[in-house]
């Protein structure tokens, strides 16, 4: 071969060894995030089979709410959860239903993460824990027994005893034509979206 056509040669690969030196340099820079990255993400799998946990509790609940999770829907929930672990560890949170059953599979899939939930049938009942615990968010239903409005009437009583603790209603039916009551976080009748949530809400109470 010619040093004219090794020199050809040389010119056709640079690029690629550029991008592998390129590659190994940033690796290189940005390590300490990357370990991080790569713990948060085995966190999630945990000891006990907490990612299995997590997973099995969220798609019981997409099936008892006939919610569709895609699987780029829950592989970004996953990453998510990963990079929120030490927020969602230990977070506390008040889930207000007057039929608790109707949410134990949401609330397998927040224990399984690490999140202490206490549960409230009535507002009562609701207010009594409110006044003995802090709270980095709460989930109520609206109908509740006789009352169809039940959780919108709660949200005055909620503000006098912790302005800032972030509220999401979680309700089965909702209409598409009304927004997030005021005073609320959000409004949600699908488990993916209820986790977003209350991600979001956790930055804002322990980020």
């Amino acid at each position: 071969m010619t040093a004219a056509a090794t020199l050809v040669e040389a010119l056709r690969t640079l690029p690629s060894i550029l991008w592998v030196f390129l590659a190994f340099v940033a690796i290189w820079l940005f390590r300490a995030q990357i370990k991080e990255r790569i713990g948060a993400l085995r966190s999630l799998e945990g000891p006990g089979g907490v990612k299995a946990q997590f997973d099995e509790g969220l798609k019981d609940a997409a099936r008892a709410t006939n919610t569709e999770i895609s699987y780029v829907t829950r592989t970004r929930l996953e990453e998510r959860i990963a990079r929120s672990a030490d927020q969602l560890r230990g977070a506390h949170l008040l889930w207000i239903d007057d039929v608790p059953s109707s949410t134990l599979n949401e609330r397998t899939a927040l224990t399984a993460l690490g999140v202490v939930v206490d549960t409230a049938i009535s507002s009562n009942d609701a207010e009594v824990l409110l006044k003995s615990n802090r709270y980095d968010a709460v989930i109520s239903d609206i109908a509740r027994g006789d009352s169809p409005e039940a959780g919108l009437a709660f949200i005055s009583h909620l503000r006098e005893l912790d302005p800032t603790v972030p509220l999401v209603f979680y309700i089965r039916n909702i209409d598409p034509k009304l927004g997030s009551p005021a005073g609320a976080l959000g409004l949600t009748n699908r488990p993916d979206e209820l986790l977003d949530l209350l991600l979001d809400a956790f930055a804002r109470s322990r980020g």
